[in-house]
């Protein structure tokens, strides 16, 4: 459900995937405007589409922090 194209998207995608949630952030202005585009994509998908939202991290484990989009905008 997260927006796709780009080389921000992309490279931000592949930091997250591959690095220490510790240490994961934005490179560049670009990954940090991809970042928000992607959060704020996320918080409207869950307001909008909460079944979908569901389906799509039914097989993820669960966190108290998960929808904490303020938090997720702190990186």
């Amino acid at each position: 459900m997260a927006p796709s194209g780009g080389p921000h998207f992309d490279d931000l995608t592949d930091d997250l995937r591959d690095t220490p949630p510790a240490r994961v952030g934005p490179k560049c202005t670009g990954e940090k405007m991809a970042l928000h585009l992607m959060i704020n994509h996320s918080r409207a998908n869950t307001a909008n589409r909460p079944k979908a939202v569901q389906n799509l991290v039914a097989h993820l484990l669960q966190y108290g922090a998960d929808y904490d989009w303020r938090g997720c905008s702190n990186l």
